[in-house]
């Protein structure tokens, strides 16, 4: 097609004319306006995706461990373990919050992170049965944090925020 027969078209009023741009593409797309519905489901869904993409794939390669794996013969991590985990940080995560790094222990699955001064720690033995421990290095006055959690994850909550605005 000669240079001089290319033709602008502009269908989108929202968009001024720029005699310099030749384009043929268009918005014809009613739902394209953000909306608030829209905004939350694509917030939870990129954590959703995210927790699918890296975390998920780790848990079932712990699932699938030989018996032993860890030369005291530690069995490999439980399904129903995997699963809960996956549930306790799409339950406890928000966008923000940074990935943690997954270890297999010869008991479950132990979810850590140790940046911007924090270091937390959930090991998961079973569904509904954790411990955690947190600590919060800017704030030297305040005790170590450690419990036993079974169904009850608010504790969890002051080490998340700190981890997502921090």
């Amino acid at each position: 097609m000669p240079t001089n027969s290319a033709v602008q078209y502009i269908e989108d009023s929202g968009f001024s004319r720029d005699a310099a741009v030749t384009t043929t593409a268009t918005r014809k797309y009613a739902s394209a306006q953000p909306t608030y519905a829209n905004f939350w489901e694509e917030y939870f869904s990129r954590l959703e995706r995210k927790l699918e993409s890296e975390i998920k794939p780790q848990l079932e390669e712990f699932v699938r461990y030989p018996e032993g794996w860890d030369s005291y013969q530690a069995s490999p991590l439980r399904t129903d373990t995997a699963n809960f985990a996956l549930n306790v940080l799409s339950t406890i995560m928000q966008k923000q919050t940074p990935m943690p790094h997954v270890i297999p222990t010869s008991a479950g699955v132990q979810l850590e992170w140790h940046e911007k001064d924090i270091d937390l720690e959930l090991h998961i033995t079973a569904p509904f049965e954790c411990q955690v421990w947190f600590h919060d290095h800017r704030r030297p006055e305040v005790p170590e944090t450690s419990a036993s959690l079974t169904n009850d994850f608010t504790i969890l909550k002051e080490p998340i925020d700190l981890l997502n605005t921090r």
